[in-house]
């Protein structure tokens, strides 16, 4: 059992009260709500957001100063510079947050293919038999909810 396992007695438990009057379709769907939410606060409660901002902005001031320059390749040196410095800094800042984020969905994700990727079910009811799987139905709810509260809560 590694460490990824450790949720599953908790993430079955939920499935099973949900199965009580949901079909597995509608609990994928649940559990994509949860893997966005979870995801995205976790990554909004642990990334340093206003430094990130900076970071940002800073970035974007170094592309418009090296796009608007208009001199010869060898003195654009300082302005190359300014930008992989700014757009490092911006991948050092999102990096943490992003794994730590990461982990509680990756747990969920190995939970949800052993319980349900076993066998030929298919969840959906039309399409060709590798679209009917359990990721077709868990990943677009997760990703629109991802998408939705980024934008929402406005998270750098």
């Amino acid at each position: 059992m590694g460490i990824l396992d450790l949720p599953a007695p908790l993430f079955a438990s939920l499935d099973q009260f949900m199965a009580i009057g949901l079909l597995a379709t509608v609990r994928l769907v649940i559990w994509g709500v949860i893997g966005g939410v979870v995801t995205m606060g976790l990554y909004r409660l642990f990334s340093p957001q206003a430094k990130i901002g900076r970071a940002k902005r800073a970035a974007r001031a170094a592309r418009r100063r090296l796009y608007e320059f208009d001199g010869e390749f060898a003195d654009a040196g300082p302005l190359l510079r300014d930008q992989f410095v700014a757009a490092f800094k911006h991948i050092a800042l999102v990096v943490p947050a992003t794994l730590l984020a990461m982990f509680p969905l990756l747990a969920l994700l190995v939970w949800l293919d052993a319980t349900y990727g076993q066998g030929s079910a298919s969840y959906l009811p039309v399409g060709p038999e590798w679209a009917r799987s359990w990721m077709m139905v868990f990943f677009p709810v997760m990703m629109l909810v991802s998408l939705l509260i980024y934008r929402w809560a406005r998270i750098e």
